[in-house]
């Protein structure tokens, strides 16, 4: 059997233990590193009210930055004329596009909104001047809020028209609890 010198015994060792010290600390370093989070979640629900009415309601689920726009129909028919026999179909259309920005830390949601509509104009007269209906005149409506800030659990408003007609989204949202896996 061969004689190991223990200078040679004594550094093989320093070098077993330099290396498993090196590993220890490498291992330690990824356990101590932050884990990546999927983004918050956010249910939200616009109700629109037009003179104090409730006349729609968008919904989702929507990841914080990403967005998610909706469009509603609605037809809606008039009679026309002296006799009111025609009839005057028209196509109003509403298209929202909403965007989490975030959550602070106080739970409170920041978001992006869009609104493009076409409403009926019901400040024009109905009648032309020969004393015979006319059809409302459709009206287009685009509006930008940068920033609506809703506690979750909670709602917030956001007036587009101030009259004619009074035109209000009412904004809730709550954060949606992580899925296993998140």
């Amino acid at each position: 059997m061969k004689r190991i010198s223990r200078v040679a015994l004594a550094a093989t060792m320093a070098t077993a233990i330099a290396a498993g010290t090196l590993a220890s600390v490498a291992v330690r370093a990824q356990d101590t590193t932050t884990p990546h989070h999927a983004p918050a979640h956010i249910r939200w629900q616009i109700t629109v009210m037009m003179d104090g009415q409730q006349v729609d309601q968008l919904s989702a689920v929507t990841a914080v930055g990403q967005s998610r726009s909706i469009t509603h129909h609605r037809s809606v028919s008039h009679a026309v004329g002296c006799d009111h026999a025609q009839t005057a179909p028209a196509d109003l259309q509403r298209t929202v596009t909403v965007a989490p920005l975030g959550v602070d830390p106080q739970g409170v949601i920041g978001f992006e909104i869009g609104a493009d509509e076409t409403i009926e104009d019901a400040s024009r007269p109905s009648m032309g001047a020969d004393g015979c209906a006319l059809p409302p005149q459709a009206r287009t409506l685009s509006a930008r809020h940068p920033e609506l800030d809703v506690p979750s659990g909670q709602s917030a408003n956001w007036t587009l028209l101030k009259k004619n007609p009074l035109l209000v989204y009412r904004l809730d949202a709550s954060v949606e609890p992580a899925a296993a896996g998140d």
